[in-house]
């Protein structure tokens, strides 16, 4: 595993350069368990709580736009950093 977070963390080049980058095995372990236990909160308290209605309202077209159901906006919202949002595509990006 040590050898894994150290390829994916690029032997820590980034923790010169960014304040809130690992700079070692266990720093960056601490780091992913704390996007774990944030991912899980907003899971828990703002998108699972909405999933049913997202479903039965779904997306919708109108004057040929995509529209998202009101509680995906909610959960959009409720993620108000972003952080979330910003986590995905760092890891779309890392597994691509």
């Amino acid at each position: 595993m040590k050898r894994i977070v150290e390829l994916k963390e690029r032997n820590y080049a980034d923790a010169s350069t960014y304040d809130d980058a690992p700079v070692n095995y266990d720093d960056a372990i601490e780091n992913y368990k704390r996007i774990l236990d944030i991912t899980g909160d907003i899971t828990a308290n703002i998108i699972a709580p909405n999933s049913e209605s997202v479903d039965l309202e779904g997306p919708h077209l109108i004057d040929n736009r995509m529209h998202y159901a009101s509680k995906t906006l909610e959960n959009i919202e409720g993620d108000s950093s972003g952080w979330l949002v910003g986590a995905f595509l760092c890891l779309a990006v890392m597994v691509d």
